[in-house]
């Protein structure tokens, strides 16, 4: 009696955890879809806003969640919000959710730590570059293993909130740079693997930043909402770890990842640094709603009238 008792439990805990992870896998999936619909009507609109100013109009969440700053950092705050409850999105949650956090910060960002403490010029530069290079290495077998995963139906889509920094170093002065973005893995059709990048990017070197609408708008080889295959992954995942095994930056190849090329840095000596960390099911389903999404929702039946009204087809 008393090992059927256990074996309930135990048989019940695991139908919970299933039951928490198929009502994740729908809730990423619908934020998803209605992420992809917005994105064509804002594309197609006439003078429309962008992604991030809906988002930090909306009055959903804390008012100081959302700042006005064209970054990486905001675009990804704004595009995880759709996930949540208006509790959860609040600075701390999400600066957390999408950075991994003070400490995380702290342990995935060695190159900073060493340049803060050893200044950017230390007689032990190269082996605080091979050291951080080593580090980026796994950090990037890691994320692959899950990427190329056999993963169910059941289990798709993933989200993978990924950040990447790099420190110039041999010079007079210290600087550095660091970028955010995600990883989409899901199945499109006739069950083919997809994956997306989701980001914005900060203005500088002579170019206007752009966020997540213009990011998709650009024809960019692995901006499109549509996603890209694993053939298309492979190439991203090799230009990671040629940031993460050079010694000097290599604009063109920031430029074919991101489409930026961060030209202040070219031919420099840098430490890299990388780390993810993947959307977890108890942070989605913790409340079981999503005002964010609902209200962009919204915004969207607005635009796709004015569309109907002016007589443009969609896409």
């Amino acid at each position: 009696y008393q090992r059927r008792v256990r074996d309930g439990s135990r048989y019940n805990g695991e139908l919970a955890g299933r039951q928490v992870s198929t009502m994740a896998r729908s809730c990423i999936r619908d934020v998803l879809a209605e992420q992809c619909k917005l994105e064509r009507v804002l594309y197609t609109t006439k003078n429309a806003p962008t992604f991030e100013s809906l988002v930090r109009g909306s009055g959903v969440g804390h008012s100081g969640s959302f700042d006005d700053r064209l970054s990486c950092g905001s675009t990804m705050r704004c595009w995880a919000s759709m996930f949540f409850s208006a509790g959860q999105i609040q600075v701390d949650f999400l600066y957390t959710l999408v950075s991994g956090g003070l400490w995380q910060q702290i342990l995935g960002n060695p190159n900073m730590v060493a340049s803060h403490i050893l200044g950017n010029s230390t007689p032990a530069s190269d082996t605080v570059g091979a050291f951080c290079r080593w580090r980026v290495g796994a950090s990037l077998e890691l994320l692959k293993a899950q990427l190329v995963h056999e993963d169910s139906i059941e289990q798709l889509p993933r989200v993978f909130f990924c950040s990447m920094s790099w420190v110039r170093t041999g010079g007079e002065t210290e600087e550095c740079q660091d970028h955010e973005f995600a990883l989409v893995k899901r199945r499109g059709e006739g069950g083919k693997l997809q994956f997306q990048l989701i980001q914005g990017y900060v203005a500088g070197d002579g170019f206007d930043g752009f966020g997540l609408v213009g990011w998709q708008a650009s024809g960019h080889r692995f901006a499109s909402h549509v996603g890209f295959d694993l053939g298309e992954l492979s190439a991203f995942v090799e230009g990671l770890c040629r940031f993460s095994n050079n010694k000097l930056w290599d604009v063109q190849n920031h430029n074919v990842m991101f489409g930026r090329g961060e030209a202040s840095f070219d031919g420099h000596m840098y430490w890299p640094s990388f780390s993810f960390h993947e959307l977890g099911d108890e942070s989605i389903v913790g409340h079981g709603e999503r005002p964010m999404s609902d209200q962009l929702r919204y915004q969207r039946r607005y635009f796709e009238q004015r569309l109907l009204a002016s007589s443009c087809i969609l896409p």
